[in-house]
């Protein structure tokens, strides 16, 4: 049974975009000056809790782009299985066409582009996850009018 305090942490670590979107608006806000100052350590906060969030995302992402490149490798060696005893115009395919013809094989060739496509997507959360590190240093140093 959950409890509050996990129903709590639960909500924190959910709604990754906009807290996200949160944090871009308050550095849009301080490069135009309109920043209120005395909000610097809640937005530090804030940067904190969205990498959080982004966490579990960005270990699908990961986790997705590896696994794709395994599947790749299985494509791989299937095409190989079936291509081996193939033979064109009467004479068996050398193993250099075999190589070339693997890479031309449909399946082979969808799931590499689902792999880069896997892979751009976790290139992109860890950019975002490197910005929102860059923000919380930006906002943490921040220092209240005195």
């Amino acid at each position: 049974m959950a409890t509050e305090h996990d129903e709590e942490v639960t909500s924190l670590l959910t709604g990754f975009e906009d807290k996200y979107h949160r944090v871009l608006l308050k550095l849009d806000s301080l490069s135009r000056g309109t920043f209120d100052e005395d909000d610097a350590s809640a937005m530090a906060a804030m940067c904190l809790i969205a990498q959080a969030a982004l966490l579990s995302d960005l270990a699908s992402a990961d986790l997705k782009s590896r696994a794709l490149k395994r599947d790749i490798d299985f494509a791989k060696a299937n095409a190989y299985a079936s291509l081996k005893n193939v033979s064109i115009d009467g004479k068996k395919v050398t193993e250099s066409a075999l190589a070339h013809l693997i890479l031309r094989d449909d399946e082979v060739r969808r799931i590499s582009i689902e792999q880069n496509e896997a892979e751009r997507d976790y290139k992109h959360l860890s950019n975002i996850h490197a910005l929102l590190k860059e923000a919380h240093l930006t906002f943490r140093s921040i220092k209240r009018p005195t």
